[in-house]
């Protein structure tokens, strides 16, 4: 069963082994690992709102295997599988009636790829949160072996861990505190202290290493304040519509509901049956505020992105599998009138096609070159890019194109791989697109003058403009809006050569435009 599981994965995300970006992010997130690498402080010399842990997984796979994506990728496998099969295990008792509630195993992989394959098959932090926070249900649910206290302190251990990969996971603290709870025979506001105390120390040991490093107040700014504006800036939940391609609104969360519907209904069905069944009561009540906390987590901003919703994964299909393994045994056949064919062939159906059709689209997208991360066409700009530039110099992109650095190979020349804060760009925010709506609110107080720091200690070799090419929506911020960059590529760069649109300016060695 377990090698049929891991051909499953296998198979489903293959893409990921056939190409190495997959999504932006995680080409940010590697050039972010290759500056720490290097020598670079997180939040210092290179800035994002994602979590330490994540540019701890890239650096760490990085090293043993290479600077490759696909090496990622490949890491992610097992990650998977392991989740899988906790989740089997805190199925079996959740379920114990359930004749395979390995069917956990089965749904969680097939769900993982029931949505669109650059946000369901990337190395996000979504999936690596999964990871340790589904491990801190294990050790509550089916880790009888400990006492309460010490199940206590792990999972609270194991969640921080979680929060360190995304803020987000978070939102399971309440599950948490319910399932020691439900599990303490005595004393349970104190097994609900522990866990809380120990779900602080990863939390508290990660700022005083940033403090010792120098750098707890970038790492608080990045972490906390920069992803409360981020939230904030987001769409209003009752907007709902198409604006230039993207997506906004509720449509994205009703397409991940449709390629999922087995799980929420089976989901709906188990919490309906527990309120007759005081067994599984608990347990449901625990599952329950854990996806309701997920989906809550899933709106923040109402930016709905896909990988969004794979923090759902876990509690939904631990809900849904005791009712959906019932349903889907072949075991016991029964009459070929009993109502259970029907629904069994309209489960398998909806738990199949919808992975059938992503598996099938992202083959034919990666074939054609259609996703995100590789159209325009950035090989095209990085293959010149590495032809202009020795390996050891340093470049800039100016807009949000973080696979750039990632396929040319060249360090960035400032902390700004992303360069959100600088432009006023916000995404999932529809007035970062509108070239009439002014977004100059989103800017940060002093960036510029960073910018301008990281770029005297070590000039970029070449400056790549992307707003003429108008790649990810940058046609809405050219460079002659930003003083400090306009009128630097005017005293010390030249236009060298265009190249998909992109313009390529590079640096005057004797501080004149050549």
């Amino acid at each position: 069963m377990w090698l049929g599981i891991a051909a499953l994965t296998l198979f489903l995300r293959a893409p990921g082994l056939l190409v190495e970006v997959l999504d932006p992010d995680e080409a940010g997130h590697a050039v972010h690992a290759f500056v720490w690498m290097d020598g670079g402080t997180p939040y210092v010399d290179f800035i994002d709102n994602k979590q330490p842990l994540v540019y701890a997984f890239y650096r760490a796979v990085f090293t043993l295997f290479g600077r490759s994506l696909v090496a990622v990728h490949a890491v992610t496998l097992p990650w998977l599988l392991l989740t899988a099969w906790l989740m089997a295990r805190i199925a079996r008792k959740v379920w114990p009636a359930v004749k395979r509630p390995e069917m956990a195993a089965w749904l969680f992989t097939l769900a993982s790829s029931a949505y669109v394959e650059k946000d369901m098959l990337a190395t996000n932090t979504e999936v690596l949160m999964n990871l340790p926070l589904v491990a801190a249900f294990w050790v509550l649910f089916a880790w009888h072996r400990q006492t309460v206290s010490s199940r206590a302190a792990v999972a609270g251990l194991l969640g921080g861990v979680a929060v360190l990969f995304n803020l987000k996971a978070a939102v399971a603290l309440p599950a948490l505190i319910a399932a020691i709870w439900w599990c303490s025979h005595s004393r349970p506001w104190a097994h609900a202290a522990i866990l809380v105390a120990s779900f602080g120390v990863p939390l508290g040991l990660a700022a005083a290493w940033f403090a010792a490093s120098g750098a707890l107040e970038p790492f608080l700014f990045w972490n906390v304040l920069l992803n409360v504006r981020y939230a904030a800036a987001g769409v209003p939940l009752g907007q709902a519509g198409l604006r230039r391609g993207i997506v906004y609104g509720y449509p994205r969360m009703l397409l991940f509901i449709a390629g999922t519907l087995p799980l929420w209904v089976g989901a709906v069905a188990a919490f309906r049956a527990s309120r007759r069944n005081g067994r599984t009561r608990g347990d449901m009540a625990i599952l329950a505020v854990w996806a309701i906390g997920s989906l809550a987590a899933a709106c923040i901003g109402g930016r709905f992105y896909g990988h969004y919703f794979i923090q759902l994964l876990p509690p939904l299909v631990l809900m849904a599998c005791g009712p959906l393994a019932g349903l889907l045994d072949t075991s016991k056949r029964g009459d070929a009138r009993d109502r259970r064919s029907a629904w069994r062939i309209a489960a398998g159906a909806g738990l199949l096609f919808p992975v059938a059709a992503w598996t099938v689209a992202g083959y034919v997208r990666i074939a054609g070159g259609q996703l995100d991360a590789l159209r325009p066409p950035v090989a095209e700009v990085a293959r010149e890019v590495a032809q202009r530039t020795r390996p050891g110099d340093r470049i800039f992109v100016w807009g949000y194109w973080p696979q750039l650095y990632y396929y040319a190979r060249r360090m960035p020349a400032t902390r700004f791989v992303y360069a959100q804060t600088l432009s006023g760009y916000v995404p999932g925010q529809p007035a970062s697109l509108d070239p009439e709506s002014d977004t100059s609110a989103y800017l940060v107080a002093g960036h510029w003058q960073t910018f301008a720091d990281d770029m005297a200690r070590h000039p970029a070799e070449l400056i790549v403009d992307t707003a003429p090419g108008a790649i990810h929506f940058w046609e809405k911020y050219p460079v002659a809006r930003y003083p400090v960059l306009r009128d630097l590529i005017a005293r010390r760069y030249s236009r060298e050569t265009v190249v998909a649109g992109v313009a390529i300016y590079r640096l005057s060695r004797d501080g004149t435009p050549r």
